[in-house]
């Protein structure tokens, strides 16, 4: 695989590749005590995701409306990206928990627009995670090395 090809994932709640339950999210995160411990603020054009246990920040989700990056979005789209988890708290949940969080709020603010991700080919744990919380794979972007635009191949 060509770690410079990102794989385009769009969010589809209906998608038949979701392979646990929202609730089965929520009991994973509760189980770790983590159900109530996340937030979302606002900083200039873009927004964080942040899970946190206690004073440490164990997952952070960055998202965005569209950008001149990715051209393939509309007005109301968003990408979400990069998302990070610390170690410890990895294959537990929380990345699928907060791209359907993610997901959610950007409806109840009012948008039914496109939900995006874009992950590397090669990093097969995102891609797993982004498939159970019920993303779909929709094309394979590449990245210029002019202006860094995002483009499909």
């Amino acid at each position: 695989m060509n770690k410079s090809i990102y794989l385009l994932y769009a969010y589809d709640e209906n998608a038949k590749t979701v392979k646990i339950s929202e609730n089965s999210y929520e009991s994973s995160i509760h189980k770790l005590g983590l159900i109530n411990k996340w937030n979302i603020v606002t900083f200039g054009s873009a927004y964080k995701l942040s899970i946190s246990n206690g004073s440490e920040i164990v997952h952070t989700s960055i998202f965005m409306k569209h950008c001149f990056k990715f051209p393939f979005m509309k007005k109301n789209d968003i990408i979400i990206g990069p998302c990070v988890t610390i170690q410890k708290y990895r294959g537990q949940g929380l990345y699928p928990f907060a791209i359907r969080k993610i997901s959610n709020w950007y409806k109840l603010m009012g948008f039914n627009d496109k939900v995006y991700l874009l992950i590397e080919e090669s990093n097969v744990p995102s891609r797993r995670g982004a498939e159970k919380a019920g993303c779909v794979v929709i094309g394979r972007i590449k990245k210029t090395k002019i202006l860094k635009i995002y483009k499909c191949v």
